[in-house]
């Protein structure tokens, strides 16, 4: 590609190449209103969502697995499970979503932390530190 599409390139991918997404289908459709018939959506008592959790606990080969309803209580039950506690350090990419971070405070986990400027490393555009990586990892808690 000798140009972005954005300056004036050829696209990648043209207007028939974007699908809107989910894909429903008669299939998909029918469970959903078999779902609205029986009148309970989820819970303990929800025959569609403890059906879900035992075929997902076998795909993943596990004994348990436990449907939330969003991405961060899913992380809030994952720090529990690995029984982080106050104080405990968790390393996180410096680049995700903010409800990584929130649910170690909420755990009462440390603030984030300004680190100080690393050298960079000839011919890298990030800076060195592998050393500081591994000891941060040794005395880690848990990684995400």
């Amino acid at each position: 590609m000798s140009q972005l599409a954005i300056l004036g390139g050829a696209p990648t991918l043209t207007q028939g190449d974007h699908r809107p997404w989910p894909q429903l289908g008669a299939r998909e459709r029918e469970a959903v209103s078999r779902v609205l018939e029986r009148g309970v959506l989820g819970g303990e008592d929800g025959p569609a969502s403890r059906a879900l959790e035992a075929r997902f606990a076998e795909l993943v080969g596990v004994r348990h697995a436990l449907l939330t309803h969003a991405g961060t209580s899913a992380l809030q039950l994952a720090l529990a499970a690995a029984e982080i506690a106050p104080g405990e350090e968790v390393i996180l990419p410096a680049y995700g979503y903010v409800a990584a971070p929130l649910c170690v405070l909420a755990r009462g986990g440390p603030a984030l932390r300004r680190r100080r400027p690393r050298e960079r490393q000839p011919g890298s555009a990030r800076g060195g530190g592998g050393a500081d990586a591994a000891r941060a990892r040794d005395r880690a808690d848990a990684l995400r």
